[in-house]
């Protein structure tokens, strides 16, 4: 303030306008500055834009003002303000004079590439003009500005069995899928029309899904997701069945994709090739330990209530016999071994009698033909239950084989006494030839002693994937793999040798 006072020694001055004030006003600029990226946060693969905004809240003029931006690396710049003449990353703005309470603001626009490998973007931006502020004044002349750069990240795992399977084994493949992008999860920006695909081996077959796909082409399923949000994850086990056949190796693919941009394709895809262990391509050479199950009507316990205990089995493929009594005899299958067992997990023989034969007699030096005439000029094999299924390799006289439906049912369960009655009754003693029944083949010698049967058994052989898996909890029966489409047969020949001894009784034969 500046003040003047005047006086005098005159008397009579009146002192009313005796002082005079004036009063002078220093103005002086105070410049502002603010930066923001909007939006927030920051999409990789987006436009984006940078805010920057000034402000002149002193009470003076700011001359040439000047506004200077370090702009984030790795952005491409779309909009530059016309004030603004770029350097590299730096933009400097000239805004000319900024009166007191004047603002104004400047937009920068850019993109985010998709393969920005920053997390976060930082700007700075500085305000400086030519006429003097007050230091007290500068600490709002620069500014910074943060923000996170958020993308989609689908990423699919594909996994399946920890072993190998085998032709015509059920087996599922998991699919794990979700958005995270793990180097920083809270940055995960959801994924909008998500798709996952599975493309399936060749060599299977869909049998289902824990989420039914969208649509099927062949063997490629998928799965429309729509929006994925960021940080979901999903499971979808998908079941199939391998062909029989098949090669060696079932390579699988998994893909995941979204229109939103800046995904890293890097786990967008998983592989995953399962061991197929294939089976033996031709059927080993069978052979069986062979027992015969024996009657007699004569015996006397052919006539008590027990309905077993009058047959009985023999310990190998020899028995001894009464001569001058009928013979009631069914061969019995102990085992059946394959040359080239064990066979490679999980593949195992399965085995079924077809039936079995009298092929030869030789008793007393003579080989006989039982479909020939017997010593009593009876020709023709004798009547008897026939096999369900036709023999292919049986030859002489052909009957059912009683058991027999599986490798682990050879033998009959039980033999019940009535159940030789359609199987094969043979009679042997010196001559004269007796009356005999019409079912029994009966031969007549001198020689007594050694009698020998050749008995064939045909078999249908097939190897099996013997644990095929399940498909909705319930069990797979056994999956045939060689031969297709039929199985194989073949013939197991053993010899049964009869010791014949003197006649048990006097009874007339064939009583």
């Amino acid at each position: 303030d500046n003040r003047v006072t005047v006086t005098t020694t005159t008397a009579g001055d009146v002192p009313l306008d005796n002082v005079a004030t004036t009063r002078t006003v220093h103005v002086r600029p105070d410049l502002a500055v603010s930066v923001a990226f909007t939006p927030i946060p920051a999409a990789a693969g987006e436009a984006n834009s940078l805010l920057v905004s000034y402000r002149n809240n002193g009470s003076g003029m700011a001359r040439a003002t000047v506004l200077t931006v370090d702009l984030p690396t790795a952005i491409t710049l779309t909009t530059i303000p016309s004030v603004c003449q770029r350097n590299v990353q730096q933009l400097v703005c000239a805004l000319g004079d900024v009166a007191p309470a004047t603002s104004g603001e400047l937009r920068i626009g850019f993109i985010l590439p998709v393969t920005i490998a920053l997390d976060h973007l930082t700007a700075q931006a500085v305000i400086v003009t030519a006429t003097p502020e007050l230091s007290t004044a500068q600490g709002d002349n620069t500014a910074n500005a943060t923000v996170a750069i958020v993308r989609p990240n689908p990423f699919v795992l594909l996994h399946g069995p920890a072993s190998i399977v085998g032709q015509g084994s059920v087996f599922a493949y998991t699919i794990d899928y979700g958005n995270r992008y793990h180097r920083r999860p809270t940055q995960t920006r959801a994924a909008a029309d998500t798709v996952l695909e599975l493309e399936l081996p060749a060599d299977v077959q869909f049998v289902g899904a824990s989420l039914s796909p969208s649509t099927r082409n062949g063997q490629r399923l998928r799965w429309n997701l729509g929006t994925l949000n960021a940080q979901t994850a999903g499971r979808i086990e998908v079941v199939v069945q391998t062909n029989v056949p098949a090669g060696t190796v079932l390579p699988a693919t998994a893909r995941i994709s979204t229109v939103t941009p800046a995904d890293d394709p890097v786990d967008n895809v998983a592989t995953l090739t399962v061991s197929v262990v294939p089976p033996p391509s031709t059927i080993g050479r069978a052979t069986g330990e062979l027992q015969v199950a024996i009657r007699s009507t004569l015996d006397p316990a052919m006539h008590d209530a027990n309905q077993t205990n009058g047959v009985y089995l023999s310990e190998g493929a020899a028995i001894t016999w009464p001569a001058g009594e009928v013979l009631d005899l069914t061969p019995q299958l102990a085992t059946v071994t394959f040359a080239d067992e064990p066979l490679p997990w999980p593949y195992a023989y399965q085995v079924r009698v077809v039936g079995w034969s009298l092929a030869t007699i030789e008793v007393g030096k003579q080989r006989f033909d039982p479909r020939a005439a017997d010593s009593r000029g009876v020709a023709g094999c004798r009547e008897g239950i026939r096999p369900t299924l036709k023999p292919q390799l049986l030859t002489g006289c052909i009957y059912g084989y009683l058991g027999g439906r599986s490798r682990d049912q050879l033998r009959a369960i039980v033999l019940r006494e009535h159940d030789l009655n359609d199987q094969v009754h043979l009679y042997w003693g010196r001559p004269p030839t007796p009356a005999m029944r019409s079912d029994v083949y009966l031969y007549t010698t001198d020689v007594l002693d050694q009698v020998r049967l050749t008995i064939q058994l045909e078999l249908e052989v097939q190897i099996v994937n013997q644990a095929p898996g399940s498909i909705g909890g319930i069990p797979l029966p056994p999956v045939p793999v060689v031969p297709l489409p039929d199985p194989a047969r073949q013939l197991i020949t053993e010899q049964v040798n009869v010791t014949l001894l003197a006649p048990r009784s006097l009874v007339a034969p064939g009583n």
